[in-house]
């Protein structure tokens, strides 16, 4: 990449997430380049893989244009999050998708290693009326009911519960000598994100839509991961 385009993608991954300079950002990525300690993850052949804008599970692709329906026919039955909610769980995976518009098509996939219970049973008979009340049992049920306990393959890294963004970042930097995709620390301590510009032809859906990759990691302890967003938008 010449530092003409570094610049132009840079800028508009900063704008949209509030990192540091870009000269910081390339001075970062430089150096992960030259470092030789790392091995890249061999691709597998069965769980869920990304390599930039395709997310796979057991080699079936998973499309932000089709419509929920379809994920289920590669991920089995999920359930809705409540009767009016545009969220769905697959509780067996650990997973939860967001849909978007009237032709209920994901715009985000979310693994879930951990997390908190949003509401206790005590927060909802403090809460003021039936419909906060409501709002706030419906959050819990967004929660899945298992967590997600296995790895996505990652444009040559392996993400998991543990992590170290060195690693991660090395690792996609060994798989691809090309690549433009690493993780840094977003606009609060614990989220880092990274970007994919789609250019595939093959899923108009996707053309010149940014694929957003977030992780939300422990406050008290940033080697644990807590959520993996993979989506078109990068908000749940």
């Amino acid at each position: 990449m010449n530092n003409t385009s570094f610049r132009v993608s840079c800028f508009v991954f900063l704008f949209s997430i509030g990192l540091v300079g870009c000269d910081t950002v390339k001075a970062a990525f430089d150096n992960i380049r030259s470092q030789d300690e790392y091995v890249a993850a061999a691709k597998p052949n069965e769980g869920f893989a990304i390599e930039d804008c395709t997310l796979t599970f057991n080699g079936k692709m998973l499309d932000y244009s089709k419509r929920i329906e379809h994920w289920e026919t590669v991920l089995g039955e999920s359930r809705p999050a409540s009767p009016t909610s545009d969220r769905h769980v697959w509780d067996e995976h650990g997973l939860r998708v967001s849909t978007r518009n009237k032709n209920n098509a994901p715009s985000s996939l979310t693994f879930v290693f951990y997390e908190y219970m949003p509401y206790s049973e005590k927060d909802i008979a403090a809460a003021f009326g039936e419909k906060s009340k409501t709002r706030k049992r419906n959050a819990n049920q967004a929660k899945p009911k298992k967590v997600f306990s296995s790895s996505i393959w990652f444009n040559g890294a392996e993400i998991s519960a543990s992590w170290d963004i060195d690693r991660i970042n090395g690792q996609m930097a060994k798989y691809n000598k090309n690549n433009t995709i690493w993780f840094r620390e977003a606009y609060a301590p614990t989220i880092f994100a990274a970007y994919k510009r789609c250019e595939l032809s093959t899923y108009p859906d996707y053309r010149d839509k940014e694929m957003i990759f977030r992780i939300d990691v422990e406050q008290q302890n940033r080697s644990i991961i807590q959520k993996f967003t993979v989506g078109l938008n990068l908000y749940e």
